[in-house]
């Protein structure tokens, strides 16, 4: 009989960045242009206001630097459109919990489920690495609501026995973890492969 098993960890995830500078990320990310126009055009305004004078001795070579202060404020943040997403994001410590009990499994962050499957049928697929002493595998559980993808590394030899995943398993992966943590999942799923293996 295969045994159940829960095991709590600790890992890091990203969230939605809270409060002003996160609120600023989105506004950047989204609508760089009229950020760099925003920002010009308050860099111009406290310009003028400190130099007034000179600007109303020359309003044309006023009105020229003026503009391209703000053609520059604008095409600088659309360049930095990537530093605006970057904010959008936090990276934050959880507590995580997976729990199998028979072919049900719960995947939570805290007391939020994350993922809760029913007749899980189990899965391995790996990319030997040769030369190297382990290679990267994937643990997949499947069954009514949805399945769960989680990323660890096996012996090369074993690797080697396993079929390689396909684009869909690389995209969605939903975690990692060390082989140790996962071996009474790991025989689960050796033990469902020998029984499907044609004989």
């Amino acid at each position: 009989m295969s045994e159940d098993m829960r095991t709590q960890y600790r890992t890091r995830a990203q969230i939605t960045r809270p409060g002003p500078l996160g609120a600023l990320g989105r506004f950047g990310a989204a609508h760089p242009a009229l950020l760099g126009l925003i920002g010009g055009v308050a860099a111009v305004g406290i310009a003028l206001a400190r130099g007034w004078r000179g600007a109303s001795a020359a309003p044309e070579i006023a009105a020229v630097l003026c503009a391209l202060v703000i053609v520059v404020w604008v095409v600088l943040v659309r360049l930095m459109r990537g530093f605006f997403e970057g904010l959008t994001r936090a990276e934050v410590e959880v507590v995580r919990a997976l729990e199998v009990q028979g072919d049900t499994v719960r995947w939570s962050e805290g007391p939020r489920p994350l993922r809760h499957i029913e007749g899980a049928r189990w899965s391995l697929c790996a990319t030997p690495s040769p030369g190297h002493k382990t290679s990267p595998a994937w643990l997949i559980a499947a069954g009514e609501g949805g399945r769960l993808i989680i990323e660890t590394r096996l012996d090369h030899a074993e690797a080697a026995r396993y079929s390689a995943p396909d684009t869909s398993i690389l995209e969605h992966i939903d975690e990692a973890l060390p082989p140790h943590v996962l071996s009474p999942l790991l025989d689960r799923a050796r033990d469902a492969m020998r029984l499907e293996a044609p004989t």
